[in-house]
């Protein structure tokens, strides 16, 4: 993997902006932006760490190749020509992108 070049594992996209931090992205359940609750947001980005978690637990090389990098997850919306972001998770810790709001 190389820094900022992304790269896509089952539903999930992977990148490291720095040599210690990977990203990884996953998109939203729902279709249509304004079905996205913060709700499901949470719903959304537990479903993305599960499934990181998964790879993990069946990939050794991939295990190892983690190693002690801090892993941050992001939960975007796909509308087609590009995405927009919802929230990320960092340590336990939500930031979030979207106002639900609008």
């Amino acid at each position: 993997m190389r820094k900022g070049f992304p790269f896509r594992v089952e539903n999930l996209y992977k990148r490291f902006n720095t040599e210690q931090i990977l990203i990884v992205a996953g998109e939203t359940t729902c279709s249509y932006l304004e079905n996205v609750t913060k709700p499901k947001a949470v719903e959304d980005l537990s479903e993305i760490k599960r499934t990181f978690s998964y790879l993990i637990s069946i990939a050794d090389v991939f295990k190892e190749f983690i190693g002690e990098r801090e892993v941050e997850f992001n939960l975007i919306y796909d509308y087609g020509n590009g995405g927009i972001a919802i929230c990320l998770e960092i340590d336990d810790v939500q930031k979030w992108h979207y106002d639900f709001n609008q």
